[in-house]
């Protein structure tokens, strides 16, 4: 494991005299706007490696320069995207500093997302072109190898609570994709495949057209297809139980593993109006995550799929001032054939587990922009939003869309005295519910003196399920030291929304019968972060020292604690016993810590380098425990090198210490200090044609991470793909 340092104090002062700087984006310092994608693909891989980009949009939702912006920005751009081998969203966010991934942690989540501490991959906001695809009902976003960056510009990563401009669940971060801007009759496709039936496919359309060429489109899809590792084989001590249930019921000996993701968007452009469609599906094994609980064998899949449309449309009022109109709607779907497979009895498999979940909203959004003066800049706005979600629930059989949910799934009868059927009591297995949200928000930033800027802003939010109205402010104050240093301080609250699914999804999974908790409430958090950031031409670095605090905390009911239950046992009508429980507000946690990080650039190398550490503590005790599943320290390394005119190599290496309490069972040595060895290669065989090969985990490291479950469940070994891409 790495060495602890002594105290949060000490490591802050320290690692500020080692560097005076912040983590930032790649930037020159200049209000010049980023260079399209479009032209990135032109150039030479000597130009590659140079060009740098140096706005960003999301933070102030104002065009800005990453030093000018509130808090901690990280932008990763095309030219990083080309050069190191980035394909979907996963691959850029293990290469940042602060975030923790945790593949395969769930079928539901795929990889769980742990920002400065915060896990949750419901409490990250990812947006496409500024347009939220987070499913509408709260529930966790489902990241896997689905949402592709392969046409994206850039990609801006927002550390910290952003409540204030994005609202509900803005808490650990916000990330947005921001797609290319097209050119005349542009265009791009590949193939790409590799060990375990991998497969990959994608393609880039765009183009012009009009008078003028004031009219244009882009249209992008992505596929993915992997069979995945073989943990029989790699993991044969994890697997033993696994083969010993299977055996007897004539499947699932060897695992049946998949994971599919498509992903597809298209854009057109008018002067002054949008109208962007995104569409994603994706299917997994429906036993990632656990321990011997669920089966591997085929009828075990989970999947799901988003569609979401936004139109917008930008009116100049004076010449200082646009009023921003958009009208979102977005979809989210479990497919009706979803479900879990476990042991039935010593010889057969249940298979009825089929679960289902559907989730719409829709909301109109009017943005007022002023530009007050030279140096006072006004954003104000108000959102009308409405939701109707079923949330994730048990139908035997399967559901029929065509017909009502909630008559078809049933519901769970229990008993609260053995045998006494005056106790009997019934649990819908399916509800549906139907709420409204109303926002408003302003904000103001202010250039008071040559060097010094001051951002203040706050948001209010109505949910017609809640008794309480979440504030949710932000001030930052911004001071240029010289032309190369900037020094921040920025305090953030942001609130987390109660998925439906988490107050009104009753299951059984064989200890727990979970009921409805109507009465949740937000979750909020507060942050305060202290930053200081470099930037030259050739080098970048910085750090940030952060303490943030939880409040009103969910507790699911699968933790199974004193707060979470209702009555112990209950009777189930075959006579087995449950706990009734339900999720409930309760407790505190506070996360503090230190984000490092640098790139430079210097004639045919680009290397980048991070380093993170965390402490947490849960109701004031500061311990591992509150970690759980989490690795305490984390460190980055990869360079970029064009030995040659045509060729690109980039390797790069991953370390994290031990996951915190994690439970081991037969992957105690694998829990030690898992790292991974990653390769990408890329040679431009023509102007219009390279060959590429991505070559993950090399040195076929075998390691292990958390679980849902808190189990450690083992992670991917040596896999790749090798393909060509063409442009036109």
């Amino acid at each position: 494991m790495f060495p602890k340092p002594a105290c949060w104090p000490c490591r802050i002062v320290c690692l500020m005299l080692l560097a005076t700087v912040a983590p930032v984006a790649v930037a020159s310092g200049t209000n010049d706007s980023p260079k399209s994608a479009a032209h990135l693909k032109e150039l030479t891989i000597e130009e590659l490696m140079a060009v740098e980009v140096s706005t960003v949009t999301t933070a102030s939702r104002r065009e800005e320069t990453t030093l000018e912006a509130p808090g901690t920005v990280i932008v990763i751009d095309r030219r990083q995207i080309e050069r190191r081998g980035y394909m979907t969203l996963v691959d850029v966010l293990r290469d940042l500093p602060g975030i923790d991934l945790s593949p395969n942690f769930f079928s539901e989540i795929g990889t769980q997302v742990a920002i400065r501490g915060i896990s949750g991959n419901n409490k990250v906001i990812v947006l496409v072109n500024g347009m939220r695809i987070n499913p509408p009902g709260g529930e966790y976003y489902p990241l896997r190898t689905d949402l592709s960056v392969r046409h994206a510009e850039q990609i801006e990563v927002i550390y910290g609570p952003g409540s204030t401009l994005y609202g509900k669940d803005a808490v650990a971060a916000v990330i947005n994709i921001i797609t290319e801007t097209p050119k005349q009759n542009m265009g791009e496709v590949s193939a790409a495949a590799g060990p375990d039936h991998t497969q990959q496919g994608w393609g880039t359309v765009g183009g012009l057209f009009g008078d003028d060429h004031q009219f244009s489109f882009l249209g992008h899809v992505y596929y993915f297809h992997s069979d995945l590792t073989d943990v029989d084989h790699h993991y044969p001590d994890w697997w033993a139980p696994y083969r010993e249930i299977a055996a007897p019921k004539g499947s699932g000996t060897t695992p049946n593993r998949l994971d599919d993701g498509l992903n597809m968007l298209f854009r057109l452009e008018a002067p002054d109006t949008s109208l962007q469609i995104f569409q994603r599906v994706s299917r997994r094994s429906s036993s990632e995550g656990f321990s011997t609980i669920l089966g591997y064998a085929p009828e075990a899949r989970w999947e799901d799929m988003s569609t979401v449309i936004q139109g917008e449309h930008t009116m100049p009022i004076t010449e200082k001032t646009l009023l921003e109109s958009s009208l979102t709607y977005n979809r989210y779907e479990i497919d009706p054939d979803s479900r879990y497979v476990f042991p039935s009895d010593d010889k057969t498999w249940f298979y009825d587990d089929y679960k289902y979940g559907l989730g719409t909203g829709a909301s109109i959004e009017e943005t007022l922009r002023v530009d007050v003066s030279p140096t006072v800049k006004l954003l104000a706005g108000g959102i009308a939003s409405s939701y109707t979600v079923t949330p994730k629930s048990t139908v035997p059989g399967g559901a029929d869309t065509s017909r009502d949910i909630s008559s078809q799934a049933g519901s769970f009868v229990y008993f609260t005295e053995k045998g006494n059927p005056a106790t009997r009591q019934e649990i819908r297995r399916a509800v549906t519910l139907t709420y409204q949200t109303y926002e408003g928000y302003a904000e103001s930033a202010w250039q008071f003196l040559e060097d010094w800027k001051v951002i203040g802003g706050l948001r209010s939010t109505y949910d017609t399920r809640y008794s309480d109205t979440p504030l949710s402010p932000r001030f930052s104050l911004i001071h240029n030291v010289n032309r190369h240093v900037t020094a921040k301080y920025t305090f953030t609250k942001a609130y987390v929304e109660p998925a439906a699914y988490f107050g009104n999804a009753p299951y059984d999974n064989g200890a727990i019968l979970n009921t409805s908790n109507p009465d949740l409430e937000p979750e909020e958090a507060q942050s305060h972060e202290i930053g200081l950031n470099y930037v030259d031409d050739h080098f970048h670095c910085g750090i940030s020292g952060y303490s943030t605090r939880q409040e009103n905390r969910l507790l699911v009911a699968d933790s199974i604690m004193p707060q979470t239950i209702l009555i112990d046992p209950v009777y189930m009508e075959d006579g087995s016993t449950r706990i009734l429980g339900h999720t409930v507000n309760s407790g505190d946690s506070e996360y503090r810590g230190v984000d490092l990080y640098s790139e430079c650039q210097f004639g045919k190398w680009s290397p980048w380098f991070s380093y993170s550490y965390v402490e947490a503590a849960e109701d004031g005790s500061w311990n591992s425990a509150a970690l759980a599943g989490l690795s305490a320290h984390q460190g980055r390394l990869g360079t970029t090198w064009a030995p040659f005119e045509r060729l690109l190599l980039t390797p790069s290496f991953s370390i994290r210490s031990r996951p915190e309490a994690v439970k081991a069972g037969a992957l105690d040595s694998e829990l030690d200090t898992p790292w991974q060895l990653d390769f990408y290669a890329q040679y431009r065989l023509t102007a219009q044609a390279d060959l590429f090969t991505m070559l993950y985990n090399v040195t076929d490291h075998e390691y292990a991470l958390a679980g849902v479950t808190g189990d450690a469940v083992p992670q991917e070994t040596f896999h790749g793909m090798a393909g060509v891409k063409v442009r036109f």
